[in-house]
């Protein structure tokens, strides 16, 4: 029996279990099975992550609440509904959880009681508008009566007076005044025309003083004192005069065309020593221009006649030059 055991050689008799090393049958099952796991590492992670799934779905369903249908619950051991807290959708709850909410104020309102003898009785009656607006047209056509006007002047006797003027104070001027006034307005329009007509006067000078052989800037400086002796002869020419502004009237208007007759020899002068000549022969008649113009500010200031910013005899009235 023993020879079928060689093969080759070899004495499988060696390794033949003997009866007193055979294992027991238990022993062998947990032994194939480890052998099972080692041969399939795979299969088995995933047996174990398939089984901690299902335990914990099983764990979360047991935790869950029975929602009812049409409305939506918090996840928890109590069920309490989404949309409406007080509502509990198992039995066995909190009774504190599932309470009603409160339905009525903790409070109760006390009427008044009315005063005695006054009390008020609904009639059930609608307000008539067309009633109500047909007396309010009946009123506006019917004259108002003595006893009407006298009520309203005695609603406008509470209003204080003396705060309000509805018409301006006109100052009354004499006749003298008034004379000045319009000699004044007459003699500022002449002399308005011609600072608005030549604003730009010192620097048509300046700029012909830069470059005196400017023919162009030359020209200028002739036409400006063209215009200097024209408003003197406007001047000259106004009718009539008060007796008070008569000298003083002839004497800024010769000023006026004198300057002007000055300051057009100016650029004719061809020599530096002419030049200068002529700037002195019009810088002396600017200072008596100067005077004579003043002398006549002064009259008006004398008599108490004054302009306002919009006549034209604010020629006359000094401003004051703020620093």
């Amino acid at each position: 029996m023993m020879d079928q055991f060689k093969i080759s050689g070899h004495d499988f008799n060696e390794i033949a279990p003997t009866p007193e090393h055979t294992p027991p049958p238990g022993a062998v099952s947990q032994r194939t099975k480890a052998d099972w796991f080692r041969a399939h590492p795979y299969t088995s992670v995933l047996a174990v992550v398939c089984a901690i799934v299902l335990l914990g779905a099983l764990f979360v369903s047991t935790r869950s609440a029975v929602r009812p249908s049409g409305s939506g619950a918090a996840w928890g051991g109590i069920n309490i509904n989404l949309l409406n807290p007080a509502y509990s959708g198992g039995e066995g709850r909190d009774p504190g959880m599932t309470a009603p909410a409160q339905t009525s104020l903790p409070y109760s309102y006390i009427p008044p009681a009315p005063a005695s003898g006054d009390s008020y009785t609904p009639t059930g009656e609608e307000f008539d508008f067309n009633a109500f607006i047909a007396e309010l047209s009946g009123a506006s056509q019917r004259t108002p009566s003595a006893g009407a006007g006298a009520a309203i002047e005695e609603a406008f006797s509470f209003i204080p007076s003396g705060f309000i003027s509805t018409t301006t104070q006109v100052k009354k001027r004499s006749k003298i005044q008034q004379e000045l006034y319009d000699y004044g307005n007459e003699a500022g329009s002449y002399i308005q025309s011609f600072e608005e007509s030549h604003r730009d006067q010192s620097q048509v000078l300046k700029h012909w003083l830069e470059d005196r052989n400017d023919e162009t800037k030359r020209a200028a400086v002739v036409q400006l004192s063209r215009a200097l002796w024209e408003t003197g002869r406007g001047l000259l020419l106004i009718q009539p005069v008060p007796a008070a502004a008569i000298a003083l009237n002839k004497a800024l208007a010769e000023s006026y065309m004198e300057i002007g007759a000055n300051l057009a020899l100016v650029p004719k002068a061809e020599s530096d020593s002419d030049f200068l000549a002529a700037i002195g022969v019009y810088n002396t008649s600017a200072d008596a221009f100067g005077k004579h113009y003043v002398a006549l500010v002064d009259t008006f200031g004398a008599y108490g006649v004054s302009f306002t910013a919009d006549d034209p005899g604010s020629a006359f009235t000094f401003k004051p030059i703020s620093l």
